[in-house]
């Protein structure tokens, strides 16, 4: 697939450090907001992702679905399928879809770039093990050892700007599914090596 800079990007986004993240640094990118947690079913996050897709009749260039595993039972794939598919028998073309689902959550992600970890924490020794824990947890435990109150709106936010893709993606599926021949061309985030 070509590579695209497109100004018509879909987000179905869940979490408040992600939608802050991209209104930050994506203004071009139309954010819609997906509820998650144990009330929430990955049958049900699916369906609401089809059926908003389905009425925004838009056709968007690039559909980015980003949100977190959380504890669901099913695995990152079965996940994954399930949205790609509720957007698909909605009318989304299948070749626009980008799916970035963290095991547990988008902290995860963050914490897989080893060398960004080893360098905000002075921690030479750092490696990621926490795929599928509690990243948020983690990182607050992390920001405690400087003294600082970890808050996803801050913190977060910052350390997700400072979040090399690729090099996250050597530890992290998610990071890796996501990246994979991504089609935008000249992102910042996306494609810095």
């Amino acid at each position: 697939m070509p590579a695209i800079h497109s100004n018509r990007i879909l987000a179905f986004v869940e979490g408040t450090m992600e939608k802050m993240f991209i209104n930050n640094n994506f203004s071009y990118v139309h954010v819609t907001p997906v509820s998650n947690g144990s009330g929430w079913s990955p049958n049900r996050i699916a369906e609401f992702i089809g059926s908003s897709y389905r009425i925004k009749n838009l056709n968007p260039d690039l559909i980015i679905v980003w949100i977190d595993k959380e504890n669901h039972d099913c695995n990152s794939d079965e996940f994954c399928n399930k949205i790609f598919d509720a957007l698909v028998s909605k009318g989304a073309d299948s070749e626009k879809i980008r799916i970035c689902l963290a095991d547990m959550m988008t902290e995860n992600i963050i914490l897989a770039d080893e060398k960004l970890i080893r360098e905000e924490f002075l921690d030479s020794t750092y490696i990621y093990d926490s795929e599928g824990k509690n990243g948020k947890r983690i990182l607050s435990s992390l920001y405690a050892t400087k003294g600082i109150n970890y808050k996803e709106t801050r913190e977060g936010t910052a350390l997700m700007k400072k979040v090399n893709l690729h090099r996250a993606a050597i530890k992290s599926p998610a990071a890796a599914r996501f990246i994979n021949d991504f089609p935008i061309a000249n992102c910042w985030w996306i494609n810095t090596k």
